[in-house]
């Protein structure tokens, strides 16, 4: 169990630490569509201003990220930069996500200030340091959605590690009870 928790710990850390660059993402992408992964699905429609996302392998997390075209999505990386990349390098061979449906569903005047701001995020590259906690892809996403950054993500995982404490600290009733619960409620929720 202990063996298990390690490995998927150690495969979360080199995925979210991994290098972003374009060559990269485009290399993962094209490997992952020769090991069988389905590649990317030309009839979902996406369309400008819709919030996407995929899954990140080994992570119950999710990459997100803004289209700004049917081929091209905005979105930001752990290296702080806002970058535009065709649909396929952002998938990396992962199925393609339309983030609330409601929102992104909205008129089409709504959905064009979304790609609008991803864009203007793009040309300054003014959206600030990565932080995965309270600065990441997610909040990018929201931002340029409706004005608020947020994650959801980061809130679940915070949820997570609050209840593992708590857990944690009523079963050993000490302070490394409490900090284990809380790790094991952060990795619960990281790793698959």
């Amino acid at each position: 169990m202990d063996e298990e928790l390690n490995f998927k710990l150690a495969a979360s850390a080199t995925c979210l630490s991994s290098s972003s660059s374009s060559a990269t993402r485009r290399r993962t992408a094209e490997r992952k569509s020769r090991s069988g992964k389905k590649p990317y699905d030309r009839k979902i429609s996406l369309k400008r201003g819709y919030h996407v996302c995929r899954k990140i392998s080994g992570t119950r997390l999710y990459h997100h990220g803004i289209c700004v075209s049917k081929t091209q999505i905005i979105s930001f990386y752990n290296d702080s930069k806002v970058q535009r990349e065709s649909v396929e390098e952002f998938l990396q061979g992962e199925q393609i996500k339309i983030v609330d449906e409601t929102k992104s569903s909205k008129s089409e005047e709504q959905r064009e200030i979304t790609a609008r701001r991803a864009e203007q995020y793009k040309s300054n590259q003014n959206f600030g340091t990565f932080n995965l906690g309270f600065n990441n892809c997610e909040c990018f996403a929201y931002k340029c959605v409706d004005g608020q950054a947020q994650s959801k993500q980061t809130n679940m995982v915070l949820r997570s590690a609050v209840a593992g404490a708590v857990s944690g600290y009523a079963e050993t009733r000490s302070f490394c009870g409490l900090v284990i619960g809380a790790i094991y409620g952060v990795m619960k929720q990281l790793t698959d």
